[in-house]
Order: structure tokens, then C-alpha cells, then sequence
């Protein structure tokens, strides 16, 4: 699978644009099935991902869920 350059950002910029991690660092050589899996799954729930190269690996991260705040919800 090849991961085309728009979903892959650099550690600060994908913090900046509210991402945070969801996997740890994946070896794209001998891990990159489990990768491959995960950004599917992604694809598949239309989750905003990207993936992160760090220095030990490639890891996706997703955009932050939204709180619900200030919503009254009736007693059942």
C-alpha cells in the first residue's frame, strides 16, 4: 500500500491541526500489513487520519473526537 503525501505529516504540524496518536510506531518493512489494516479501517468509519513518520517507525494518528458539552439529557 502506498500512502500518498497528503495523509502523511510531521509530528508538530499534525499536533497543530488536531491530530493525536492512535498506534504506536509501526515498521513499515515487517509491520506494514498492520498498518495497511488500521488505515482501512479508518477509511472504512471515514475517520480523518494521517500517519506520522517518527524515528522508530510510522504511526496514525486521528483528529480529536468533539466533546458534547452542555446538553441536557432527559432522566430515563
Amino acid at each position: 500500500m502506498r500512502i500518498s503525501q497528503e495523509h502523511v505529516l510531521g509530528f508538530s504540524e499534525a499536533r497543530d491541526q488536531g491530530y493525536s496518536p492512535l498506534t504506536s510506531e509501526y515498521c513499515e518493512r515487517t509491520e506494514g500489513w498492520m498498518l495497511e489494516n488500521v488505515i482501512a479501517d479508518m477509511v472504512r468509519g471515514g475517520i480523518d487520519w494521517c500517519v506520522v513518520r517518527l524515528s522508530f517507525g510510522t504511526a496514525v494518528w486521528r483528529k480529536h473526537m468533539k466533546k458534547i458539552t452542555n446538553h441536557h439529557f432527559p432522566d430515563l
